[in-house]
Formats: C-alpha cells, sequence, structure tokens
C-alpha cells in the first residue's frame, strides 16, 4: 500500500459501508463493480485497464472488497488502492484476449472458490465494462439466486460528499479563481 492515497482509509471504509447499508437495504449481499468510476471512488485504484475484465467484488460480510484485476497491474492496485496486498488479485496475462477463458472467467472462478455464488448477487448491468459476453457467463455462472442489478447504486452514493472531499473541492475551487486572476 501507498502512503499517497488520495483519502484516509477511514474515508474508503465509510464509502463502503454505505454501499453495504444500501446493498443490504436493496436484497442482496454481493456487488460487482465493472466501472472504473466507482472502482476509484471506493478503492483509489487508478489504474487505466478498463479495457479488459476487472471487478470489484464488494460482501457486506468483509471490511475490504477484493478487487480482480490483470496481473501487470497488480503492482498498481498495490500503491493506489487503500486495500491488503491479499485482495488484489491478477489473472494470468494469457487471459488476455483468449477465447476459451477471460478475466470474467476468472472473477467468476474467484467468487465461485469463496462460496460468493451461494449469496444474493448484484452486478452493474449498466457499465459499459460488462459486455454481453461477460452478462452471459455471469447468467451461466450457476448462482444460487437471480443476479440483481446495482447499476449507479455507487453513482447515488456520490453525490453526497464527506468533509474530505469538500475540502478538495474548497481547494480546486481556490486553485480555478487564482487561476481566472492570473488570467484577467
Amino acid at each position: 500500500m501507498s502512503n499517497r492515497l488520495p483519502f484516509a482509509r477511514h474515508e474508503f471504509i465509510d464509502r463502503l459501508t454505505s454501499m453495504k447499508q444500501e446493498m443490504t437495504r436493496r436484497g442482496f449481499d454481493v456487488a460487482v463493480l465493472m466501472d472504473p468510476s466507482n472502482i476509484y471512488y471506493l478503492t483509489g485504484y487508478s489504474g487505466l485497464s478498463a479495457y479488459v475484465p476487472q471487478g470489484l467484488i464488494v460482501d457486506v460480510e468483509q471490511e475490504e472488497p477484493i478487487f480482480v484485476t490483470r496481473m501487470m497491474d497488480v503492482k498498481c492496485a498495490y500503491h493506489t488502492a487503500f486495500m491488503r496486498p491479499e485482495n488484489v488479485i491478477g489473472y494470468p496475462e494469457d487471459m488476455i484476449a483468449n477465447q476459451t477463458g477471460d478475466g470474467t472467467d476468472f472473477l467468476l472462478d474467484v467468487m465461485r472458490g469463496r462460496g460468493l455464488l451461494r449469496r444474493r448477487i448484484a452486478v452493474e448491468k449498466g457499465s459499459n465494462q460488462l459486455t454481453l459476453s461477460a452478462w452471459d457467463k455471469f447468467s451461466g455462472a450457476g448462482a444460487a439466486h437471480p443476479i440483481g442489478d446495482c447499476t449507479r447504486l455507487v453513482t447515488w452514493l456520490r453525490l453526497v460528499k464527506s468533509p474530505a472531499e469538500i475540502a478538495y473541492m474548497r481547494q480546486a475551487g481556490q486553485i480555478a479563481d487564482g487561476a481566472i486572476m492570473a488570467a484577467v
């Protein structure tokens, strides 16, 4: 983990707590997020690998999520995400553009291995990163319950700003004011 995170660990834990409360209210136990902005918001991860399958698994019973990404991006996650290294799992590079098994298959294997497919799951169905092929894999994974939709759940949580976010916004406003004054 890095000490150069944009927010303190407790900020991310607070965000996850709010998400888990909303997950429980909506009736699911596990959420799989694929939207890079939502992954960033909940973890601080700021890699640029959204063009390959990756997913953040949020379990209401676990303090930290599990982040599944390609192996070459694991070190980036160690330095940009707040999570412990054991919660960042990389899939082999030979799964990139592989016709018989890709990162979505690996993510589902992680979920299967942890017994998460027996729980009530929701996926960001509206994410641009959830391809039709990936959805077919989720649908055929043998989940014990129908898979729900958690699209925009995190987006709505992001509307309410924390004191730390407000402080950054004020700082950005001061910088913008200074830039405008210099330009004038």
